[in-house]
């Protein structure tokens, strides 16, 4: 993406990006962000997850369909950082985002090479 001119950039392949601006022969450049999301990801469960409540002001319940019993999650920032890690083996999962900031996060699902991904709004 050299020399772009642009406000907002695309990532559209995995990978490390940063930015630099030079200005008059200074230059200066961003932390490194992670993208670990491309494209539109589909949900591949054939069972719906539910987020409740969802804006998140306090706990929070994963809820799986009736098929789903094991499987795993993290909750990702807008930066592409994994903030939580977890698991569950009862179809139900319950976690608290009470000491992260306002803001939108990723709701990432993972079972038996299934995935789906939900938005959090937590407030």
């Amino acid at each position: 993406m050299k020399r772009s001119f642009a406000r907002c950039l695309y990532a559209f392949q995995y990978g490390y990006y940063a930015v630099e601006l030079t200005e008059n022969g200074c230059a200066d450049t961003s932390a490194c962000v992670a993208i670990t999301t491309v494209g539109i990801i589909e949900n591949t469960f054939n069972e719906e997850f539910m987020l409740y409540p969802n804006p998140i002001n306090g706990p929070t319940q994963i809820i799986a369909g009736n098929k789903v019993f094991l499987f795993d999650y993290e909750i990702i920032d807008l930066h592409g950082s994994t903030i939580y890690k977890n698991s569950s083996d009862s179809g139900n999962s319950y976690f608290d985002m009470n000491s992260y900031d306002n803001g939108i996060y990723i709701l990432r699902i993972k079972s038996d090479n299934m995935f789906n991904e939900l938005k959090i709004i937590k407030q």
